[in-house]
């Protein structure tokens, strides 16, 4: 999340350099099962993993098919691992089923690179569940504890950047009460079009 995986790749997250954030999360069960609570580092190889199986199914058609094939090399999941692994003012969860990483959410203070961020408005810097438990919902368990994260870290608003062309994931944040903030960027040869979408918290 530091970097883009390529130039023609998704928007991804980078540290947002926050002093907002505070890591008193802990476990939560939702009433799906699914857990919900901190990552630990020796979880960011689960976590890579989990990335990188949401891209290849959400962006096929969308992002060249050898982008989707390098993020699987190994060298490419190590160095994503690494870059993560230093992250200090960002908050990642994981949820778990049956012990086994199956989603994560990443989220911060907002960024202001591609528009001016909202004082007291965090960020979901990334939102992604394998796809054998999509409409299961792992999505909605780990946006709730996201929210109740930026609560705690003072924000009283957040909000997330999609592909224009994502129409599962646009629907997705709609239903969590995201509408457009009128934020869109423009494709180019080297990057896709988002769309920023915010809601209160």
């Amino acid at each position: 999340m530091t970097s883009r995986t390529s130039t023609t790749a998704p928007r991804l997250a980078r540290t947002a350099g926050s002093s907002h954030v505070r890591r008193r999360h802990h476990q939560r069960v939702e009433p799906s099962g699914v857990v919900v609570r901190p990552a630990r580092r020796d979880e960011l190889p689960a976590v890579a993993r989990v990335r990188v199986a949401s891209w290849r199914a959400a962006y096929a058609g969308l992002v060249p098919d050898d982008v989707l094939a390098a993020m699987g090399e190994p060298e490419e999941l190590d160095r994503w691992v690494q870059n993560m692994a230093g992250w200090t003012d960002a908050t990642t969860l994981v949820a778990l089923r049956g012990g086994e990483v199956v989603g994560f959410v990443t989220y911060g203070a907002e960024r202001s690179d591609l528009a001016a961020p909202v004082e007291g408005r965090g960020e979901a810097y990334a939102v992604y569940a394998l796809p054998e438990v999509w409409r299961q919902g792992v999505g909605h368990a780990l946006m709730s504890a996201a929210y109740d994260g930026l609560r705690e870290d003072g924000f009283d608003a957040v909000a997330l950047w999609v592909l224009t062309q994502n129409e599962r994931a646009t629907t997705f944040y709609l239903r969590e009460g995201f509408r457009p903030t009128g934020h869109v960027t423009e494709a180019t040869d080297h990057r896709l079009a988002e769309a920023r979408y915010a809601r209160d918290l």
